[in-house]
């Protein structure tokens, strides 16, 4: 007889808590719908903003390899400053790595203008958060150059 007794006491116990529940559903529902359509919203942008940020990043990369593969130097060195101006941040180093390669590459070039070479070399490794593969070929890339300069 207890255990019916206390079988009826525990059902009554869930009933209560289960409408316990819904009355405070039903009270706080406006702020529970607004925190649920906030998440969702906040989902539905990011995946948006990430999706854009990758669109961009690879539209710039392909420009950028069009411009490596093309012949005319003088296109070359358009499309890379037009880069360095406005390719995403990720990019601009291997942008300005890749401007220098193809300048220092030029057996033609100017004491004035290897010397600005190597000056856009260093600024390259010095500069503060930038992955040290690039720093590490930025100064590669200055050695090589300032061999040049007399």
């Amino acid at each position: 007889m207890e255990d019916e007794a206390q079988a009826i006491i525990d059902e009554i116990t869930q009933e209560v808590k289960h409408d316990n529940l819904i009355k405070y559903v039903n009270k706080h529902q406006n702020i529970i719908s607004a925190v649920v359509l906030g998440i969702i919203a906040t989902i539905v942008m990011y995946t948006s903003w990430k999706s854009h940020v990758n669109k961009e990043l690879h539209n710039t990369t392909k420009v950028l390899f069009q411009a490596i593969n093309t012949q005319d130097k003088n296109n070359q060195k358009v499309v890379l400053d037009a880069m360095l101006e406005n390719a995403p941040s990720k990019l601009l180093p291997i942008v300005k790595i890749i401007r220098a390669g193809i300048a220092g590459s030029d057996i033609n070039m100017k004491e004035e203008e290897r010397q600005k070479l190597c000056e856009d070399l260093l600024a390259l490794y010095n500069e503060n958060g930038l992955e040290q593969e690039w720093k590490d070929l930025a100064m590669l890339m200055y050695a090589n150059n300032v061999n040049g300069i007399t």
